[in-house]
């Protein structure tokens, strides 16, 4: 009984940190970045060149890694040198890095919980436990994710609001113009969908890899 819920602790802490992991990948992808920029024309649109938008994306990224600690940085934008982000902008990409740092902090700590976890199967030499304990964990996440891929597909407009709504409670910063604010015209609904996608199907398919894996594993424990 105990090796079994070291074992389902193990899975879920595995998963965990693979879920914040993938929207850390892509979340921080450039090639992403430059594919969507290219499809969605976002530089014509905004009315900056292709260069001026890579370098002030790379102001923003690394400002939200916390390797820049301002946002400040100054382009021509329709012919006008200006400052790309406003106050408003700004306010609001504190509290994104705020969730992303924090998120970043419980991925390393369910990485440990779930390394600890599989030492001490080890050691304990229950190996056996991991595939249905993996197929438990797997239950949950499934069922999670499951729901949270039906509602984008549905109506990703309402899934966006309620995301800000439950990650960042008690202020509207995350409500931008989409004429005025070049935050938002750099990453519109459309960006965000397109990016949600490519994470869901990224988990899918590593936690089908990770299902592969325990399978053969259970085989060769068995025997």
């Amino acid at each position: 009984m105990k090796t079994k819920i070291i074992g389902f602790i193990c899975c879920l802490s595995l998963l965990l940190a693979t879920v914040i992991t993938v929207i850390d990948f892509w979340c921080f992808n450039d090639e992403f970045y430059k594919y969507e920029y290219t499809n969605l024309n976002t530089a014509q649109s905004i009315g900056m060149s292709a260069e001026d938008l890579d370098r002030t994306t790379d102001v923003l990224l690394s400002y939200l890694k916390d390797r820049d600690k301002t946002l400040d940085i100054q382009v021509e934008v329709k012919g006008i040198l200006r400052e790309v982000f406003n106050q408003r902008e700004k306010a609001h990409m504190v509290d994104v890095r705020n969730l992303y740092l924090n998120a970043i902090t419980v991925r390393n700590i369910a990485a440990g919980i779930s390394i600890c976890c599989l030492v001490i199967l080890v050691y304990l030499k229950d190996l056996s436990v991991l595939y249905k304990s993996y197929l438990k964990a797997l239950g949950v996440f499934v069922f999670i994710f499951g729901f949270i891929g039906i509602f984008c597909l549905i109506d990703f407009d309402v899934f966006w609001t309620n995301f800000h709504h439950v990650f960042f409670p008690g202020n509207d910063l995350w409500l931008l113009d989409p004429h005025t604010d070049i935050l938002i015209m750099m990453v519109p609904s459309k960006f965000f969908f397109d990016l949600c996608v490519s994470i869901v199907f990224s988990i899918f398919v590593l936690m089908l890899l990770y299902f592969i894996f325990f399978k053969i594993l259970d085989r060769k424990v068995i025997k």
